[in-house]
Protein backbone atom coordinates (compact mmCIF):
# COMPACT_ATOMS: atom_id res chain seq x y z
CA UNK A 1 0.00 0.00 0.00
CA UNK A 2 1.72 3.51 0.81
CA UNK A 3 4.77 2.29 2.18
CA UNK A 4 6.19 1.95 -1.17
CA UNK A 5 5.49 5.75 -2.07
CA UNK A 6 8.72 7.51 -2.74
CA UNK A 7 7.48 10.74 -2.15
CA UNK A 8 5.71 10.19 0.95
CA UNK A 9 8.83 8.31 2.27
CA UNK A 10 10.86 11.27 1.28
CA UNK A 11 8.25 13.53 2.93
CA UNK A 12 8.69 10.98 6.19
CA UNK A 13 12.46 11.10 6.33
CA UNK A 14 12.10 14.94 5.85
CA UNK A 15 10.13 15.52 8.97
CA UNK A 16 12.14 12.84 10.92
CA UNK A 17 15.14 14.93 10.10
CA UNK A 18 13.96 17.92 11.51
CA UNK A 19 12.22 16.21 14.62
CA UNK A 20 14.65 14.21 15.77
CA UNK A 21 18.11 13.93 13.80
CA UNK A 22 19.92 10.40 13.96
CA UNK A 23 21.89 9.30 16.95
CA UNK A 24 24.92 6.98 16.81
CA UNK A 25 27.27 7.53 19.55
CA UNK A 26 26.99 9.15 23.13
CA UNK A 27 28.62 12.53 21.80
CA UNK A 28 25.56 12.35 19.15
CA UNK A 29 23.21 12.12 21.78
CA UNK A 30 24.65 15.00 23.14
CA UNK A 31 24.26 16.85 20.21
CA UNK A 32 20.74 15.29 19.79
CA UNK A 33 19.47 16.64 23.13
CA UNK A 34 21.10 20.13 22.42
CA UNK A 35 19.51 20.30 19.21
CA UNK A 36 15.95 20.05 20.85
CA UNK A 37 16.62 22.17 23.49
CA UNK A 38 17.76 24.84 20.81
CA UNK A 39 14.96 24.24 18.39
CA UNK A 40 12.15 23.21 20.55
CA UNK A 41 9.84 25.73 19.09
CA UNK A 42 10.49 24.57 15.43
CA UNK A 43 10.67 20.71 16.22
CA UNK A 44 7.06 21.29 17.69
CA UNK A 45 5.42 23.06 14.33
CA UNK A 46 7.67 20.18 12.58
CA UNK A 47 5.44 17.80 14.84
CA UNK A 48 2.51 19.59 13.52
CA UNK A 49 3.11 19.79 10.16
CA UNK A 50 4.11 15.79 10.42
CA UNK A 51 1.25 14.97 12.24
CA UNK A 52 -1.61 17.09 9.51
CA UNK A 53 0.40 15.74 6.22
CA UNK A 54 -0.52 12.18 8.22
CA UNK A 55 -4.14 13.11 8.19
CA UNK A 56 -3.94 14.56 4.79
CA UNK A 57 -3.06 10.85 3.56
CA UNK A 58 -5.78 9.56 1.80
CA UNK A 59 -4.81 6.24 3.28
CA UNK A 60 -4.06 6.96 6.82
CA UNK A 61 -7.36 9.76 6.77
CA UNK A 62 -9.43 6.23 6.40
CA UNK A 63 -7.49 4.53 9.05
CA UNK A 64 -8.63 7.28 11.13
CA UNK A 65 -12.32 7.57 10.32
CA UNK A 66 -12.67 3.93 10.21
CA UNK A 67 -11.53 3.61 14.03
CA UNK A 68 -12.77 7.36 14.73
CA UNK A 69 -9.64 9.06 15.60
CA UNK A 70 -8.82 12.41 16.03
CA UNK A 71 -5.94 14.35 15.20
CA UNK A 72 -5.48 14.61 19.06
CA UNK A 73 -5.89 10.76 19.54
CA UNK A 74 -2.77 10.56 16.62
CA UNK A 75 -0.87 12.60 18.48
CA UNK A 76 -1.36 10.55 21.71
CA UNK A 77 -0.57 7.16 19.95
CA UNK A 78 3.02 9.01 18.69
CA UNK A 79 3.42 9.87 22.79
CA UNK A 80 2.91 6.03 23.58
CA UNK A 81 4.72 4.72 20.57
CA UNK A 82 7.73 6.89 21.92
CA UNK A 83 7.40 5.93 25.35
CA UNK A 84 7.05 2.22 24.66
CA UNK A 85 10.67 2.48 22.77
CA UNK A 86 9.86 2.72 19.52
CA UNK A 87 11.69 6.21 19.39
CA UNK A 88 10.66 8.55 17.24
CA UNK A 89 11.57 7.54 14.12
CA UNK A 90 9.62 4.53 14.47
CA UNK A 91 6.36 6.40 15.94
CA UNK A 92 6.67 8.60 12.77
CA UNK A 93 6.78 5.67 10.19
CA UNK A 94 3.97 3.82 12.04
CA UNK A 95 1.50 6.80 12.02
CA UNK A 96 2.31 7.83 8.65
CA UNK A 97 1.06 4.64 7.48
CA UNK A 98 -2.36 3.64 7.23
CA UNK A 99 -1.29 -0.64 7.89
CA UNK A 100 0.98 0.16 10.96
CA UNK A 101 -1.03 2.03 12.52
CA UNK A 102 -4.34 0.36 12.11
CA UNK A 103 -2.88 -2.25 14.06
CA UNK A 104 -1.58 -0.54 16.58
CA UNK A 105 -4.75 0.99 17.07
CA UNK A 106 -6.77 -2.74 17.14
CA UNK A 107 -4.39 -4.20 18.71
CA UNK A 108 -4.25 -2.38 22.08
CA UNK A 109 -7.93 -2.33 21.51
CA UNK A 110 -7.89 -6.13 21.40
CA UNK A 111 -5.99 -6.30 24.94
CA UNK A 112 -2.39 -7.85 23.33
CA UNK A 113 0.29 -7.88 25.18
CA UNK A 114 2.48 -4.56 24.79
CA UNK A 115 5.32 -6.61 24.28
CA UNK A 116 3.66 -8.81 21.16
CA UNK A 117 2.38 -5.48 19.79
CA UNK A 118 6.04 -3.22 19.73
CA UNK A 119 7.29 -6.09 18.28
CA UNK A 120 5.41 -6.68 15.65
CA UNK A 121 5.47 -3.03 15.14
CA UNK A 122 9.16 -3.58 15.40
CA UNK A 123 9.39 -6.61 12.69
CA UNK A 124 7.60 -4.12 10.47
CA UNK A 125 9.61 -1.07 10.88
CA UNK A 126 13.03 -3.70 9.95
CA UNK A 127 11.34 -5.06 6.97
CA UNK A 128 10.61 -8.72 8.38
CA UNK A 129 6.74 -7.90 8.23
CA UNK A 130 4.66 -6.67 5.72
CA UNK A 131 2.15 -4.42 6.61
CA UNK A 132 -0.88 -6.95 5.05
CA UNK A 133 0.62 -9.89 7.42
CA UNK A 134 0.53 -6.99 10.44
CA UNK A 135 -3.24 -6.25 9.79
CA UNK A 136 -4.01 -9.93 9.75
CA UNK A 137 -3.03 -10.46 12.91
CA UNK A 138 -5.70 -7.98 14.38
CA UNK A 139 -8.70 -9.70 12.01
Amino acid sequence: MGFFSNSKSSKLREFQSKISPPVGNFADVTKAFKYKMENSDAIERALDDFFNFCAADKEVRAAMRSEQLSLTDIKQIYRDLCSRGLGEHGAMSIIAYAEPLLYFVRASKRGESELKIIMSLQDYCGGRLKGIDLLRQVE
